[in-house]
């Protein structure tokens, strides 16, 4: 692929920008391999017109680039996420393991986000970025790399936003033309060495969706030694706790520990329910569950019932996953949050986020894929990785500052 058009990344950087509803993001097929290339070749006219020479990209040629996609596609090499709008494929990102020499087996790379040009400005690009993340975490990988060409400032300011650091790493690439391509490497964490494990329904299946638990110890995304806020003089500790059945809440769960660890300085455990016992040890505290049948899985309420003298003694937050929060609507959120009566009436917390979560029909066995296709479940990954981090980020204030910030009131921890 790299005589044809090196990987070098490019997002849409509209970074402020929310999209209303999520873009469809599926696994690319053969049969997508010239709307692919169509997308790669029009976004690199447009995108590098002053930073590459003119002649370079006037001869790129959606041809050669479809030959070459759907060799890819064909062959599996990595993984390649679309986005659709209306049936057509706007944009692209293909991703895997790192493929640099100094890269350890818990690094991934994006190799590359490509939109229509026509679609820049709306929000997609960040929303497939996150899904490609999302994918790599689910898969086990804990860092995640990028090249960039060192002339595109634009995208250097998307990935700051992201999270995305310069690491030192520099290299120059030689056209067959002679033009040298000038790129420096970028990473951030994408939420600690998660523990994966395949689930039965899909062994060996590879795809954005993979099954798997959490059990994880922030205290090395902080820049510099980790001393952790105090309440009290004594350092707090966050648990975040999750209630899974197919993953896609482990890894929320992920996301919301890495935010409060980053951003706080503080030591955040991110647990399955199941492997808790003692909360002795934190000061602070956000349960997450799945949402079936319309109520938390049964061993996240059973979690709070029975440690309720502990949650009631430190702030609590709690989270609900659910695909009716995929269309974030006033309806559709008072339907997730009521789910949350049972356990707000036995500890009161300071906080609530209500997300949507994936869906993939692998994950079930036959007969129950067929019923989820006759009653037109969605299928897809319809996490917002933007509104689970912004919501992180509002907690640690709460959860992680001094004792005066909130009161022991009735049931549970209130605000001040």
């Amino acid at each position: 692929m790299k005589d044809w058009l090196p990987e070098v990344v490019l997002l849409d950087l509209s970074v402020a920008v929310r999209m209303e509803k999520q873009m469809p993001v599926r696994q690319a097929r053969p049969s997508d391999a010239r709307a692919i290339a169509q997308v790669h070749v029009a976004s690199w006219q447009s995108a590098y017109r002053g930073i590459l020479p003119d002649a370079l990209l006037d001869n790129l040629s959606v041809e050669r680039g479809e030959s070459t996609w759907e060799a890819r596609l064909t062959e599996g090499e990595g993984q390649v996420l679309v986005s659709e709008r209306a049936g057509r494929v706007i944009g692209f990102a293909a991703f895997g393991p790192s493929r640099d020499d100094d890269a350890d087996d818990e690094v991934g790379e994006i190799y590359a986000i490509y939109f229509d040009p026509e679609e820049w400005g709306k929000g997609y690009g960040s929303a497939l970025a996150e899904a490609a993340m999302a994918s790599l975490r689910d898969q086990g990988f804990s860092e995640v790399t990028l090249w960039m060409l060192a002339e595109n400032e634009r995208a250097r300011a998307f990935y700051k936003a992201m999270g995305f650091r310069a690491d030192g790493a520099e290299k120059v690439e030689t056209r067959r033309d002679g033009t040298e391509l000038h790129e420096g490497r970028y990473r951030r964490p994408l939420g600690g060495a998660l523990k994966v494990g395949k689930t039965p329904q899909m062994p060996g299946a590879s795809g954005e969706f993979l099954a798997y638990t959490v059990d994880v110890q922030w205290t090395d995304l902080c820049d510099g030694d980790v001393q952790g806020r105090t309440r009290g003089g004594s350092a707090v500790k966050v648990l975040v706790a999750y209630a899974t059945r197919t993953g896609s809440t482990a890894g929320m769960a992920a996301e919301i520990g890495w935010v409060l660890g980053s951003t706080n300085g503080n030591v955040v455990d991110v647990r399955p329910i199941d492997n808790l016992k003692d909360l002795g040890a934190y000061g602070g505290a956000v349960v997450g569950s799945a949402i079936r049948g319309s109520k938390w899985l049964p061993e996240a309420v059973d979690f709070v019932s029975e440690r309720r003298e502990s949650l009631r003694q430190m702030p609590v937050a709690y989270f609900a996953v659910c695909l009716a929060m995929r269309e974030d609507t006033e309806e559709n959120r008072a339907e997730a949050a009521a789910v949350l009566d049972p356990v707000r009436e036995i500890a009161t917390p300071v906080d609530v986020g209500l997300f949507a979560g994936a869906m993939d029909y692998r994950q079930f066995s036959l007969p129950v894929r067929i019923m989820m296709r006759a009653i037109k479940a969605p299928e897809g990954d319809f996490r917002d990785w933007t509104a689970i981090r912004e919501w992180a980020a509002g907690l640690g204030r709460v959860l992680l500052g001094p004792k005066e910030l909130g009161t022991t009131v009735g049931s549970g921890w209130a605000r001040a």
